[in-house]
């Protein structure tokens, strides 16, 4: 859906949380519009990170590309 050239993804383990980013630079689009059709994409996925405790950013803009961020805590032995 982004039309990126490049993705760049990253993952990292610090003070207890794990945190996923992924970048594209994108074609981006507006945060404030309704989302096309039924897409309950980001929406979902932000539901399941709060639901282990974590929370999901999302940042874009048209023309811009996108970041989305996942941050949840960690636990040894789990």
């Amino acid at each position: 859906h982004a039309s990126a050239d490049t993705v760049r993804v990253v993952f990292r383990v610090d003070a207890g949380m794990a945190t996923l980013r992924v970048t594209d630079d994108g074609v981006g689009f507006d945060q404030a519009a309704d989302p096309p059709g039924e897409s309950y994409g980001l929406a979902s996925m932000a539901w399941r990170a709060e639901l282990v405790g974590g929370e999901l950013t999302v940042r874009s803009r048209p023309g811009s590309g996108t970041t989305v961020t996942a941050r949840v805590p960690v636990s040894r032995g789990r």
